[in-house]
This record gives C-alpha cells, sequence and structure tokens, in this order.
C-alpha cells in the first residue's frame, strides 16, 4: 500500500505494520477472491495529516499482489469565513479546488468552509458554475502561527476575488 506523507502510521487490524519513511507498507495476509477492507489507523494521524479517505477496498486473486493508494495532503486545517468582493456570500454549495485540480471543499451557510492540508499563499480556487463570472479565488496568508487554543486549524475571514482570465 501507498500513502505518502503518513510516515508512521499504522494498518488497522494489523498489529505492527506502519508506513514506513518512504510512505509504504505490505500488509501479510489477504482473502483471495473476496473483498479485503485495508485502512490507515485515524488515531495515529498527526496534526497536519489530511487523509480525505482512510479506507479502501481490493479483491486480489490468488497469488496475486494488489496495490492500494491513499491520497494524502500535509498541512494546515483551516475554516475560512469568505464572502465575494461585494460583501455578498457565495453560493451554498459552491466548491473549493486547489491549484491541482483536486477538490477541497464546499461552502457552507454563511460562506463557511472547512479546508484541510493547505499551506501559506496556497491559492484555491471557488467554482458555482461554468463560467468565469461564477468563480473566484482565495489567496491563503500565513498561517505558521499558533492554532486555535483547543483545536488544530485555523480560523479566518477572507475575500474570494474575482479570478483572473486566463
Amino acid at each position: 500500500m501507498e500513502a505518502k506523507d503518513a510516515q508512521g502510521v499504522g494498518i488497522e487490524n494489523q498489529t505492527g505494520v506502519r508506513i514506513d519513511p518512504f510512505g509504504y507498507a505490505v500488509v501479510p495476509q489477504s482473502v483471495p477472491y473476496r473483498v479485503n477492507s485495508v485502512a490507515l489507523n485515524p488515531q495515529d494521524f498527526d496534526t497536519f495529516l489530511d487523509v480525505p479517505n482512510a479506507v479502501a477496498d481490493t479483491v486480489p486473486t490468488r497469488g496475486a499482489i494488489t496495490r492500494v493508494r491513499f491520497d494524502t495532503f500535509r498541512g494546515y486545517s483551516v475554516l475560512i469565513h469568505t464572502t465575494l468582493a461585494d460583501g455578498s456570500y457565495p453560493p451554498l454549495g459552491a466548491q473549493l479546488y486547489r491549484a491541482s485540480g483536486i477538490s477541497n471543499g464546499l461552502v457552507g451557510p454563511g460562506g463557511e468552509v472547512y479546508v484541510s492540508g493547505v499551506d501559506s499563499g496556497e491559492k484555491l480556487q471557488m467554482k458555482w458554475g461554468e463560467t468565469h463570472q461564477q468563480s473566484c479565488e482565495i489567496t491563503l496568508p500565513e498561517l505558521r502561527q499558533e492554532p486555535q487554543q483547543a483545536t488544530a486549524w485555523r480560523e479566518l475571514s477572507l475575500i474570494c476575488t474575482v479570478t483572473p482570465s486566463r
């Protein structure tokens, strides 16, 4: 199995099996021709690790070696209170995308959106339609300050500005 950035994280129901420093682990037993669930142990996640889906299923044939890949992101978790340039809230359900094109959150009531695995200076694009007028961009400020007292996330108020034409 592969889980980059998850070094040291254990595998559920596998005593002593952990992700190595290169991001790999070997699960020594699986049942052929049956659905085998493999899960990362979320209790081993540190504050800066985000794994959107920590469980995967695989159906190996007899004698086969199967590969399971977990997407991982290392960075900060942020609750963003966002408004558009005119002071209104973005539409409920608008999606936030990382520069890589991966969806990283949905806008909730009052323009709130929770994102994880992000870093200082990262640009996030918000879309609620297909046209240029139905998108805007948020640039994250410096995030290296201490997190909120009882939580591991930061809370910010940011304006989503019109996405530059490409």
